[in-house]
């Protein structure tokens, strides 16, 4: 028992004191002066400058970042679509062979093909382009085979266009796929 005690009274030791008298609150404080406010107020509003200067920037930076993320999201759509393009200046090469008549379908064909075209341009498409005797660029090409030219003066030119290149927004989405004289 004597320890419980010892322990009571050691607890008692370790409390503050609680009849100490507190400053009333019903004196008026000292105020600063305004000597030692106006450093304060100048660092504060440097604070909040400072905060606003930052949310901006977040904010222009969020911005930036969705629109990439939409323009990317526009970028795979618009690759995706390359190959029914692809599909649709097939039929309509098929439909200019002489073995074709005039029918409604071919025609159909080819404004289908007309209108998606139009519809990809709007959105920021253009096609590479790239003619037999033109240049060949690497970054604008894709080698897919060599033909061996006599004439020395088409050696490095496009012998042959395979596929369409394309831009979408001043970026190469697809090479176009050549063959090359060598």
């Amino acid at each position: 028992m004597k320890h419980k005690e010892d322990l009571k009274g050691s607890l008692n030791e370790r409390k503050p004191n609680t009849t100490q008298k507190r400053p009333s609150s019903s004196k008026k404080k000292a105020s600063p002066s305004t000597d030692q406010s106006k450093p304060l107020k100048a660092a504060y509003k440097e604070q909040y400058i400072r905060l606003l200067a930052e949310f901006d920037n977040y904010k222009k930076r969020n911005e930036k970042e969705r629109l990439q993320w939409i323009s990317q999201a526009n970028r795979a759509l618009i690759k995706k679509l390359l190959t029914i393009l692809d599909d649709l200046d097939l039929a309509c090469k098929a439909e200019d062979s002489p073995q074709a008549e005039e029918n409604s379908a071919a025609t159909g064909v080819s404004l289908i093909q007309k209108k998606f075209l139009q519809l990809l341009i709007k959105e920021g498409l253009e096609e590479i382009s790239a003619l037999p005797g033109a240049q060949f660029d690497p970054s604008l090409h894709e080698a897919l085979a060599t033909l061996p030219s006599k004439e020395e003066n088409k050696k490095g030119t496009i012998a042959q266009v395979v596929n369409k290149g394309y831009r979408l927004h001043q970026e190469v989405i697809r090479f176009t796929k050549v063959m090359v004289h060598v």
